[in-house]
């Protein structure tokens, strides 16, 4: 398998908690250039507001380091996205343009407080869904109320959600409960993508290729090929999965 596709990462230099300089975000696009990542979505954190104009500057950002990128690694394509933390605004914003979709697509990757109700998480993906896009949950192992029952997350899928997951979690880097969350969403079959959410070189570093190695030998090529790239690249040409 070649060519690993990560949908989640904080690769833009000075915008979030993500990479801390041009040079730090380098150093992180040639790491996850050596554990095989060949396409990568920078996700900035976005908490929307009307009319606000950080979609511009976080543009301006990313164009900056997609620059660098060719020259240095012409083999790894960049795509613009954002993480965003729902609100009642999101939507409007999304439909406005001032939110950015993932790679330009109806895909939108949407986090929101770890302890968040079920039944608000529920109708907040609903309303992404019936505005037409295509709502992901990002790093899902983190929502206690909708680990509780499996039931949840395949209602959820159901309804047209998608679910992520660090590579991290999976790997147990993240502790105990994560890897329990992540083992059991994993052997249901409802896992649409594993990410790596990189932040920085050392402690949420951009490497796939040790979870992928794990993920492969204990549920299989197919599955293993379906989270690690051919359902990032239904993403990036915008299907269904």
């Amino acid at each position: 398998m070649e060519g690993y596709i990560d949908i989640h990462s904080h690769i833009i230099p000075k915008v979030d908690d993500g990479a801390e300089s041009t040079e730090t975000a380098l150093r992180m696009l040639a790491l996850a250039y050596r554990e095989g990542v060949r396409s990568m979505i920078a996700t900035p954190h976005v908490s929307y507001k009307k009319n606000e104009s950080r979609y511009r500057q976080l543009s301006a950002a990313f164009s900056k380091l997609q620059e660098k990128s060719e020259q240095e690694l012409p083999d790894l394509k960049l795509y613009f996205g954002s993480e965003i933390y729902y609100s009642q605004d999101t939507v409007h914003g999304l439909e406005t343009g001032e939110i950015p979709t993932l790679a330009g697509t109806s895909y939108v990757l949407v986090e929101f407080t770890p302890s968040c109700e079920y039944r608000y998480l529920k109708s907040s993906l609903q309303n992404l869904v019936m505005s037409g896009f295509k709502p992901i949950i990002a790093h899902v192992e983190r929502y206690y109320n909708l680990n509780k029952e499996i039931r949840m997350l395949e209602d959820l899928v159901a309804m047209g959600a998608y679910l992520q997951s660090n590579a991290m979690s999976i790997l147990g880097e993240n502790g105990r409960e994560a890897k329990k969350v992540t083992k059991s969403i994993l052997k249901s079959g409802l896992l649409h993508f594993i990410a790596t959410d990189s932040h920085n070189e050392s402690s949420r570093p951009p490497k796939l290729e040790k979870c992928l190695t794990m993920t492969r030998k204990r549920y299989g090529e197919k599955y293993a090929a379906e989270l690690f790239m051919n359902n990032a690249r239904k993403l990036l040409n915008d299907q269904y999965i």
